[in-house]
């Protein structure tokens, strides 16, 4: 109880509300990370399928998902997209915004150093430049750089988007402005990227979600 409690003790410093019973998330005794390799693998996929999404040619998407070993690591809708060389315009919007599912992962493998409050997007027109920055050296260089995080840091920002997530939802719901500045889209994005890292400790790996399945209920 006490991340929930220090979630919630953020959230009124922020002015974001926020419900009590609203439960807490899994424990550190419930659940565990995915694998450093897996997940620099789908921050690459994330990156390359924005890098698409905000104008990445082609020829070079399908050089970057060659050159990175990236085939096996997109899902399944996200696959649809790749291979598509004039993906309908509501795909292009719906994976620009992956890019904000990927700055989670980033500063999960030591990356980023902090996670900001979920209010600006990231920089998205400049993944096409670290897809190629990337390219240059391999994805196996970045996956042995990275340094992945504690799994109780981890669980402190899942609580934390979780809350974040209700509190967005509340006020779309009742058609109220956003609180404390709050961008939905990041916000979600964030969450599914969040809930995605952690899986349960009594599962077997083809147990898991797929990217395409996590739960961001709230």
């Amino acid at each position: 109880m006490a991340r929930k409690h220090r979630s919630e003790s953020r959230l009124r410093e922020e002015g974001v509300p926020f419900i009590r019973h609203l439960p807490r998330i899994e424990t550190r005794d419930e659940v565990k990370l995915r694998t450093k390799e897996e997940i620099a693998y789908r921050s690459l996929a994330l990156t390359v399928v924005t890098a698409k999404a905000v104008g990445m040619r082609q020829p070079s998407v399908e050089n970057a998902v060659k050159q990175l070993g990236l085939a096996p690591h997109f899902s399944r809708r996200e696959r649809g997209f790749i291979l598509d060389p004039t993906p309908p315009h509501q795909d292009v919007v719906h994976f620009s915004w992956s890019g904000e599912a990927a700055w989670p992962l980033f500063w999960a493998l030591g990356f980023v150093d902090r996670l900001d409050r979920p209010i600006t997007v990231v920089g998205e027109r400049d993944l096409p430049h670290a897809v190629h920055a990337v390219q240059d050296h391999g994805a196996q260089p970045y996956i042995d750089s990275a340094r992945l995080r504690a799994l109780d840091e981890v669980l402190d920002q899942i609580d934390l988007i979780y809350r974040y997530h209700w509190a967005v939802r509340e006020a779309w719901l009742r058609g109220h402005k956003m609180p404390a500045g709050l961008d939905p889209g990041v916000v979600e994005e964030r969450h599914h990227a969040l809930n995605w890292l952690a899986v349960p400790k009594d599962e077997q790996p083809d147990e898991w979600p797929d990217w395409d399945e996590v739960d961001t209920s709230t």
